[in-house]
Order: C-alpha cells, then structure tokens, then sequence
C-alpha cells in the first residue's frame, strides 16, 4: 500500500540484508479516508521506518493544496501519485548522480 504496508518492510530488510541503502518514499492517506485507515498507516509507517535507512512521508492531505476544489476524485489521488514519482527521481539522482552533494552511505 502507499503507507508502506504489505511487503515493502520485507523487501527493504532484505535488500538491508544485502547492503544497499533503502529509502522508502511513502504517502499518509487523505483526512476523508478515515481514523481506520490513518491507524493503520501509522503503524506501517513504524513497521517500515524500522527496516529503512531513510523514510521520506508525503502527507496526501496537504497535496490537497495544489488541487483545485473541484477537481475529481481521481485526480487529487493522480496528483498524489506524480509527487510520489518525482520524490522517488529526486532522492534517487542525489544518490545516485556524482554533483555537489555529498551522500554518505550508511554502514
């Protein structure tokens, strides 16, 4: 799930196991989508901050901001989606591109 529920603390422990840096970019779920899911989110987010290097939370309900009011639905999750993938391009490039930032890996 985008809370980092399911298999993402599996896969990161193992790749932990392994030697690679993990960072896991994860989403909060919406406000309107209820205390059941938020409790459930704040507890994958525990599990996975355990098995991670870097945990990077993007709070859905303030993408809110950058939607207009009457968009549908679908698009405030799409939206949610895109800062996702460039959050996800962006922490990969810092790793991964030689440049001005110097990122230390974790041992």
């Amino acid at each position: 799930g985008g809370t980092g529920s399911g298999a993402a603390p599996v896969v990161a422990e193992a790749a932990r196991a392994c030697g690679a840096l993990t960072v896991a970019v994860v989403t909060k779920p919406f406000g309107f989508e209820g205390r059941r899911r938020a409790r459930q989110a704040v507890a994958a987010l525990e599990e996975l901050e355990r098995a991670v290097d870097t945990l990077v939370v993007v709070s859905n309900d303030r993408l809110l901001s950058i939607v207009p009011p009457d968009a549908p639905l679908a698009d405030a999750f799409l939206v949610a989606d895109d800062v996702l993938r460039q959050g996800v391009v962006g922490v990969s490039e810092i790793i991964v591109k030689p440049g001005l930032i110097n990122v230390v890996g974790v041992s």
